[in-house]
């Protein structure tokens, strides 16, 4: 589905508008989030997981379902070989979202520290 941007385009003008008015700095990021599951370094994931204090067994448990992950593409009607993926959460899995959440939000604080 595709979506008008005009909405976003008129309130990032005002956002940045205002902030020139009222002489403050402004931070922006621009997140293409689709993409972003499939980046996710799985090694980062686990020490993020440790640094929120998640225990080490759910944290090995989670490794342990990420490990020889396969995907196979579908492309003009044929489907590829498997193959293994490595980084990134899987898009559909039920965890998936929540991971990639507390990433997020690990990042943001990052970002403001």
């Amino acid at each position: 589905m595709k979506r008008s941007c005009c909405n976003h385009k008129t309130t990032l003008r005002i956002i940045v508008k205002q902030t020139l008015e009222w002489n403050i700095g402004i931070y922006m990021v621009f997140e293409d989030f689709e993409k972003a599951f499939d980046f996710i370094d799985r090694d980062m994931l686990r020490k993020i997981l440790c640094y929120y204090g998640v225990p080490s067994k759910i944290t090995k448990m989670i490794q342990v379902l990420y490990e020889g992950f396969q995907a196979r593409v579908m492309h003009e009607g044929t489907m590829t070989e498997p193959f293994e993926m490595k980084t990134g959460v899987p898009q559909g899995c039920l965890l998936s979202p929540l991971l990639f959440l507390v990433v997020l939000d690990w990042v943001t604080r990052q970002a403001y520290a």
